[in-house]
This record gives structure tokens, C-alpha cells and sequence, in this order.
């Protein structure tokens, strides 16, 4: 029968995510993208982990160290649904406006007396990716709604444990062979895990081997790396054909681990050594809101693409496919590994920052609540004031890795999000077009809008507009503010 082994765990003083394959008969196995989330609050950390494999699944292992004393207790399952909900929660999106939401009824009359219909009228270029929109209106909330269940008691992490030292109990069973330790033994849903001491990095070494397991020298250093820290393993078996029988054999189920530790350290230094050329990994962190957004400290930071601005879609090209060219472009890293030349240098971005679990707006998956946050980890207490969502998205090649990641919170509580909105002709002269100059651009109201009106059936334009939240002021009162600045741009981009 074909075994898989993986181990999902964190490494080195912050005990984090990231590990490296090993596969059976020299296999090629590769990891593309991952997505972790890290609950950090007072009592410690948790880590929920999403990674995907590439290439023939046959035998293989995932390995990576956990903190000496790590047992069962430290590791439970993690609701996928959950992790998706937090992405999409968390990611660039797009909004829609009208020309409506920019001028009152009154602006709207005199301008439309003054408006004369042309003689003819122009060929339309509006956005025929605009009845596509993700985003969603913002509701009201404050996103502490929702199930009670979040408690403020002692982590999850902490129930089961006994007061004596784990550190110093004995073995379950040693190998004879190799003199690896395995500590712990025992069954998660569909893994049979196991805690190992490798008693040396040769012992590490030969237990692989034993098992049918070869690492590459990139692989092996990397592992000797986290054994001189004094690190211990985890490594969970699962059987292939449940993996592909669960409809998704490409990502494994994603597991949650929970840790004390004073920092938090991601290496992906270790995970490196199975990268297929280029990685992406989104790396989502909440915490107290007076902890303000969190953030990279030892890799320089890419500005994000301009937002608040109208893409303008190429035939039959959607959001998410313009939006991932833009990024490709901010951290100058391709995603295709054919493309990315020397050692490039690691680019990390800030994507979202908001407080509360709230949005504005929202996209279909909604605010998140208390318990949302509490099944991620985060064992909230009325004393934090909130919690705040931090989403940090990082694309590096192998040899642009020369640290593992630091993250640090910044203290700064400035809401955040990146947002584009649908392309409308008629505001192109109230909102910039994303990166690209217009030497007409189109403008509410006037004669060749009235003109388009009457030979367009707007009913049938499936757009969804942007819809007040709590205690937003009018749409169209809160745009006036911003008219000055937009005309001098409209000024600027007619120039």
C-alpha cells in the first residue's frame, strides 16, 4: 500500500511553519503555495496551515521540526471552509459605482438642463468585464456578532496537558537501528502522527532512509539547520488513496498547531529546498487591534498596485487575472520559474489590514465574527480592545530566501484594504483609470452620456453597486468631498 507521510509544523525558537519534501524513489515533489494563519495573542500562538503538493503522489514526506515537548495536545484538525473564508474575507476586490452616487438629485437636474444630446454618438467603451463583480454591499455589524462559543479561558492547546515536563518523559519507542526516538504516536482524522526526536542529524537521516525516503543535500542541510537549533519532529502518515478519495489531491488537509513562544519566526528557508523554482505563500496574522498591522522585518516591504483607481480589462480577461499581472509586476518576480533569472531578492506585500473583522465593503464571504477568529486560534478577552486581520502575500525563488521570515506588529491601526472599481465611461472624469492616461475621458451627465442612455438598455446590466454601511454618510455626500481632488486629477490626466 502507498503510504504518504507529512509533517506540518513550525520550527526553530518560534516553532512555525514550513518544511521540506522528501519522496520515495527520488520522486520529484514540489510545494507552489501555501497559506498560513498565525493567531497571536497574549497566551501564544497558533498556526493553521493550507499547503499544496505538485508531481505524482505516491510515498513521500513532508518534513518539519515542532518544539521539544510537542505532543497530541498541540495539534488538531482546522475547518477548510474556515481558511477560505478568511481569504476571501482578506482579498483585493472590486466595487462598483454610478454616476448616482456622486451627485446629488439637485446636481443632477441642473446639470441635465444645461446637457444637449449630440448628433451622433461614439463607439462604447465601457468594461466588458463590469457585470462580473465580486464585491458585495457592507452590511451592519460589528463584528462581534455571530456564536458566543469564543471563550477567554487557557488556549486550546493547553487542555490534557499534565503539570508534570513532557520534555523529560520517556520514549514510546526507539529505534534500534537509527536510534531515532519516537515520542508520541496516535491518530488525527486521517493521519496517523508521529513525534520524533532525531537523536542527531544522522539519525534523522538514516530514519528517513529506513523508511524509503532520500533528501536531496539541499534538503538535508536544510533539516540539519533546525536539528542544531534542538528542534524535534513531527511527521503525520496518510494513506493516498483517502487523500484522492477526499476529491482534492492536489492540498492537504489543512492542520492548526499551537505553541507558546515569544516571536514569530515562519521558516521558510527549510520549505525552500522543495520549491519548484518560484513560491507564493499568503501569510494571514490576527491579532489584538492595539497591536496595530503586522509585518516582515527583515525583508524590505513592495508598495502594493495603485488601488482606488478603474482597471481597464482586456477581452475576456477577469479581476483576478489583472490584479495577479499587477503584482507580478510590484515584487518584479514572475510566477512562472522559466522567467525568474538569478537570486532574486524576496518580495513581501501588505494586502489588508482591518479592525474587528469588519470591511467596507464587504465581499460575498462576509465580516467575521468572534467565533471565526477563535476557531483560528485567537482567544479573544474583552481586554484587547478588538482584533485586527493582517494579510501579507509573498512571492520568492529558492535563492532569494537568505532568512527565515520575522513578523512584527507595527502598532499603526490605519484600516487598509486594496480595492479597484469597475470601469464605467461616465466616470472617468471622477475616478482614475489604473494605469493608463485617457485624452478624453467620459464624464456623468453630459450630452453623450444622455446620448448613450437612450441607446442602451441599462436594465440589463447585471453591476452591483456600492450600498451604505452603519453610520456611512450619503454615497453621494462622501464622494462630494473627494470631487476637488478628482477634478484636479481629471485636470492633470487631460494635460
Amino acid at each position: 500500500m502507498n503510504l504518504l507521510f507529512a509533517a506540518l509544523v513550525g520550527a526553530g525558537p518560534a516553532h512555525a511553519f514550513c518544511g521540506a519534501y522528501v519522496a520515495e524513489d527520488g520522486a520529484s515533489l514540489t510545494n507552489r503555495g501555501s497559506r498560513i494563519v498565525v493567531a497571536r495573542d497574549d497566551f501564544g500562538t497558533t498556526l493553521s496551515m493550507f499547503n499544496d503538493v505538485q508531481g505524482e503522489v505516491g510515498a513521500f514526506a513532508l518534513v518539519v521540526p515542532v518544539p521539544p515537548g510537542f505532543d497530541e495536545h498541540n495539534l488538531r484538525l482546522v475547518d477548510r471552509d474556515l481558511l477560505e473564508k478568511l481569504d476571501a474575507y482578506s482579498a483585493p476586490r472590486r466595487v462598483a459605482y454610478t454616476c448616482d452616487d456622486f451627485y446629488s438629485s439637485g446636481q443632477r437636474a441642473a446639470i441635465s438642463t444645461v446637457a444637449s444630446a449630440k448628433d451622433h454618438q461614439e463607439e462604447d467603451t465601457g468594461d466588458p468585464g463590469a457585470s462580473s463583480s465580486s464585491s458585495a454591499p457592507s452590511g451592519c455589524g460589528t463584528g462581534g456578532g455571530g456564536s458566543s462559543g469564543a471563550n477567554t479561558s487557557s488556549p486550546w492547546w493547553e487542555d490534557g496537558h499534565d503539570d508534570g515536563d513532557s520534555e523529560d518523559d520517556e520514549p514510546l519507542w526507539t529505534d534500534t537501528a537509527t536510534g531515532t526516538e519516537v515520542e508520541e504516536e496516535f491518530e488525527l482524522g486521517e493521519y496517523t502522527a508521529y513525534v520524533v526526536d532525531p537523536a542527531g542529524g544522522e539519525g534523522l537521516a538514516a530514519w528517513l532512509e529506513s523508511n524509503g525516503f532520500g533528501a536531496t543535500p539541499e534538503t538535508a542541510q536544510a533539516l540539519q539547520e533546525q536539528i542544531d537549533l534542538g528542534s524535534h519532529f513531527l511527521a503525520l502518515r496518510v494513506d493516498v488513496e483517502r487523500l484522492e478519495a477526499s476529491g482534492d489531491d492536489t492540498w492537504l488537509s489543512p492542520l492548526q498547531l499551537g505553541y507558546a513562544a515569544e516571536s514569530v519566526t515562519l521558516p521558510i528557508r527549510m520549505g525552500a529546498a522543495s520549491s519548484a523554482g518560484v513560491q507564493d505563500l499568503l501569510v494571514y496574522v490576527i491579532g489584538a487591534d492595539v497591536d496595530g498591522t503586522w509585518g516582515v522585518s527583515n525583508y524590505p516591504e513592495v508598495q502594493p498596485p495603485s488601488s482606488e483607481c478603474m482597471p481597464l480589462l482586456e477581452d475576456g480577461q477577469g479581476f483576478a487575472d489583472w490584479y495577479e499581472e499587477r503584482f507580478t509586476e510590484a515584487v518584479g518576480i514572475s510566477a512562472d520559474p522559466f522567467e525568474v533569472e538569478g537570486s532574486e531578492p524576496l518580495g513581501w506585500m501588505l494586502e489588508y489590514s482591518w479592525g474587528s473583522g469588519l470591511c467596507d465593503p464587504c465581499t460575498e464571504a462576509g465580516m467575521l465574527d468572534l467565533q471565526d477568529v477563535y476557531d483560528l486560534g485567537f482567544n479573544y478577552d474583552g481586554g484587547y480592545g478588538g482584533f485586527r486581520v493582517t494579510r501579507l502575500r509573498l512571492r520568492y525563488p529558492p535563492a532569494g530566501v537568505t532568512q527565515d521570515l520575522l513578523l512584527y506588529k507595527t502598532l499603526h491601526q490605519t484600516n487598509m484594504q486594496l480595492r479597484y472599481v469597475e470601469h464605467s465611461w461616465e466616470l472617468e472624469s471622477l475616478l482614475p483609470v489604473c494605469q493608463q492616461v485617457l485624452d478624453e475621458p467620459g464624464a456623468c451627465y453630459t450630452a453623450e452620456w444622455w446620448a448613450r442612455q437612450a441607446e442602451q438598455d441599462l436594465s440589463d446590466v447585471a453591476t452591483t453597486t456600492y450600498e451604505r454601511g452603519c453610520g456611512d454618510p450619503e454615497p453621494y455626500g462622501r464622494a462630494l468631498l473627494l470631487l476637488p481632488a478628482l477634478a484636479l486629477l481629471a485636470w492633470r490626466r487631460r494635460r
